[in-house]
């Protein structure tokens, strides 16, 4: 499409960056949303989480895009509020999923009584934010998964 095009599909940049983010924020939820649901173990549930993430995050034609979110929409949130709203939402969100996810594996006894699921998922999610920082910055695919494996160790490991 050329500019005008461009233009009368979506309005301005500004609308077709919104709505670029919201269609990436659809796919990636849309990538993992099983995966959330699914009965498994918490070991391998979050193994199977930042799999998905890591695929998205190295992937791109012209090297690896890392995420949205954490990369880009981030920096602009500062002085757009409707895309600091967007972030915060998906913040949100994904803490939220991770913290399903430790209240269930708590009460199946993976995790000890002292657990915190929100402070877990956070830390889940910090773990999502540094490997997309990481991807970006061209940091090999051995490493990253060597940081996703630490994470999960410690993350299951909470309180033992």
């Amino acid at each position: 499409m050329n500019r005008p095009s461009l233009y009368g599909a979506f309005g301005d940049k500004r609308e077709l960056y919104i709505k670029s983010y919201q269609r990436y924020r659809d796919n990636a939820r849309a990538a993992t949303a099983d995966i959330f649901r699914a009965q498994l173990p918490l070991r391998k549930r979050l193994e199977r989480i930042y799999a998905v993430a890591l695929d998205i995050y190295v992937s791109g034609d012209e090297g690896p895009t890392g995420c949205f979110t954490v990369l880009t929409a981030a920096s602009d949130a500062v002085n757009d509020l409707t895309i600091r709203a967007m972030v915060l939402d998906a913040l949100t969100e994904l803490d939220k999923a991770f913290a399903s996810c430790f209240r269930i594996g708590k009460e199946r006894g993976e995790l000890p009584e002292s657990a915190d699921p929100l402070v877990l998922a956070q830390l889940a999610s910090a773990t999502l934010h540094t490997i997309a920082i990481r991807a970006r910055a061209h940091v090999p695919l051995k490493e990253l998964e060597a940081i996703v494996k630490g994470a999960i160790g410690v993350l299951c490991g909470a309180g033992k």
